[in-house]
């Protein structure tokens, strides 16, 4: 290749480059190292004076590089280079031709946007994690591949509106000249399924006037529809299911476009439109045995879950062959509104501890999902914290094993403490028996070791009975750490109950253990909460520091709430005011449930 006429081409020297021509330079010569020609050279340089100048030159225009696979016209179009893909186009670029790298043709890649610099974020909002490592990432890596995105940038940022429209000619040009609108790439990916997260409507039905399968399945069974719902784009929607889009198509998983709508946590209206065109899909079970339905239970709203029982008759009491209820998956919905309202329409049907056949409650998947607000739901609604699976697990095992640190387990944990768990519990697993203390140590999880230590050893003080067997206690015994935490939380228990807080005779430890009433109270002590707040050391007590001040704080809390639902309540009935002896009765009716809600409505 002459170098002196790259470097021309390279500095956009038209004089220099048609000089080099004119003297002989060889037009079909390419680069050692990759294959490609002089006219692909201009093309990356986004030169339209010197692609026309080698052309007419008779620059070879269909000449296929050696890596990657592509043409001149492939690198104009997927660079944004639109001018000179028309200019390859009248020039007799062959349109059909695929690039090596995922088997793209021109056509799939003039259909592009800007969206697809982070289509995770912008495309795919309101999605568990999991559901999007699931079953969106892998349909996005299809419709993003080979784009040329410092190109995409570069371009959209200068005139967007003039690149939308410059888009949408080249397609119809690409149509025009017999590019294939149902060719695919090596994800069987048509143009189309590329074109749905343009968001572009009228993109959209250039495609499906020319012919576009509605129906083609990618690699993963996926359509263009579940492409559409995985957008969140209801006008796509309804657009494709206008165009006959099959409503039952499954993926590879057996996920029909439903599935993912209520995977997906959609708007209403898609959901609506979806079953309008065809409701029998509602039952339609993926290769996990779900219907849509149990789907939406474990990731939708309230709103939609209520929709689809009003509306659709979904039965929410019904127990699949498994053993799992609508309890169950709402236990693992992140939204504990949805979790209340089928607690509150399932009462009487089914029950909170109702085990799955592989003796799984719905406290259980609350509690390996580290769900505290649901857990806390569920044990509010008598579900039973020793209930075991058929391993003989509860749900505190279920909730440790396995998981990583985090404010969620700790907070899942404290609240299986607080309730009651078995810490003796053993269950089996090969020939070996383990304790919930046992699996926390191996597992290295200190900070749940810890908890449940300090839980044992402040209920045993409280009522004077063994928490922990002699099993437990020779396993804190073989383990130096848990030996430590043993041994310090038992000694700050000690000196809590024989220091009492200065002008009373409320001991420290009166604040860790005493109940819910007995904390108000002690709230209501102005003197008592004065020398705590000028006494107060989060290194005194190392261990149950934190808690006690935090009983207390909560405590204080709800006595202000009280204090001004009494004034609300001297209004309404006229008592004399919040000291009348009235209100003691009063308060001993109302949860805080009900003393929240006269402060919102007052």
């Amino acid at each position: 290749m002459n170098s002196r006429l790259c470097s021309a081409i390279k500095r956009h020297d038209e004089e220099e480059t048609r000089k080099l021509l004119l003297q002989g330079a060889r037009v079909d010569a390419r680069q050692k190292d990759d294959g490609y020609t002089y006219l692909m050279l201009s093309t990356s340089c986004d030169d339209l004076t010197i692609t026309k100048m080698l052309i007419e030159f008779g620059c070879p225009v269909n000449v296929i590089s050696r890596y990657g696979n592509c043409t001149a016209l492939h690198l104009a179009v997927a660079n944004v280079h639109y001018d000179i893909a028309f200019e390859l186009i009248k020039a007799g670029a062959n349109v059909h031709i695929k690039n090596q790298y995922c088997g793209s043709t021109a056509l799939h890649l003039a259909v592009v946007d800007l969206i697809h610099m982070n289509l995770v974020g912008k495309v795919v909002p309101n999605v568990q994690l999991k559901v999007k490592n699931a079953y969106c990432m892998e349909c996005i890596l299809f419709a993003d591949m080979s784009r040329s995105k410092s190109g995409i940038c570069v371009t959209i940022a200068s005139d967007s509106n003039k690149w939308i429209a410059k888009r949408i000619l080249l397609v119809k040009t690409l149509l025009d000249v017999g590019a294939d609108v149902n060719a695919k790439d090596n994800n069987n990916c048509t143009a189309i399924h590329s074109a749905i997260y343009t968001g572009d409507l009228q993109l959209m039905k250039i495609l499906i006037e020319a012919g576009a399968d509605v129906n083609n399945q990618n690699r993963i069974g996926a359509t263009p529809l579940h492409e559409a719902i995985l957008c969140h784009n209801a006008e796509m929607v309804n657009l494709l299911l206008n165009s006959s889009a099959n409503v039952s198509a499954k993926t590879v998983h057996g996920n029909t476009p439903l599935h993912w709508a209520s995977m997906l946590n959609v708007d209403v209206a898609i959901l609506t439109n979806l079953m309008k065109f065809q409701s029998s899909c509602i039952d339609d079970l993926n290769s996990d045995g779900l219907s849509a339905f149990d789907v939406l239970l474990q990731n939708g709203d309230p709103m939609s879950v209520k929709l689809f029982v009003e509306k659709y008759e979904a039965n929410l009491l019904h127990v699949d062959n498994n053993g799992v209820t609508a309890l169950h998956h709402a236990a693992c919905n992140p939204d504990p509104n949805l979790l209340k309202l089928v607690l509150d329409s399932t009462a009487g049907g089914l029950t909170v501890d109702q085990a799955c056949n592989n003796g799984l409650t719905p406290l259980h998947v609350a509690s390996k999902e580290l769900l505290p607000q649901n857990v806390r739901l569920l044990i509010d609604s008598g579900a039973n914290v020793n209930a075991k699976d058929k391993h003989g697990k509860t749900a505190l095992f279920l909730s440790v094993h396995g998981s990583t640190i985090s404010e969620n387990l700790k907070k899942v944990t404290e609240l299986l403490l607080e309730h009651g768990t078995d810490l003796n519990q053993k269950y089996i697993e090969g020939e070996t028996e383990k304790t919930i203390l046992q699996v926390s140590i191996q597992g290295a999880y200190s900070i749940v070791t810890r908890m449940i230590i300090m839980h044992a050893l402040k209920v045993e003080l409280k009522t004077n009975q063994r928490v922990l067997d002699d099993y437990n206690l020779t396993v804190i015994q073989n383990d130096e750490l848990a030996t430590r935490q043993y041994s310090a939380a038992r000694n700050e228990l000690m000196i809590m109950s024989n220091s009492v807080f200065e002008d009373t005779s409320i001991t420290h430890l009166a604040l860790l253990t005493g109940s819910e009433r007995e904390v108000l109270s002690y709230a209501r002590n102005k003197n008592l909460l004065k020398v705590f707040e000028n006494s107060y050391d989060r290194n005194t007590y190392l261990y149950y520091g934190s808690i006690m001040k935090r009983r207390l704080d909560a405590a204080v809390a709800k006595q202000k709430d009280m204090e001004n639902v009494c004034s609300i309540l001297s209004e309404l009935l006229q008592f004399a005011g919040p000291e009348h002896p009235a209100f003691e009765i009063i308060f001993h009716s109302l949860n805080y449930e009900d003393v929240k809600f006269l402060l919102e409505n007052a």
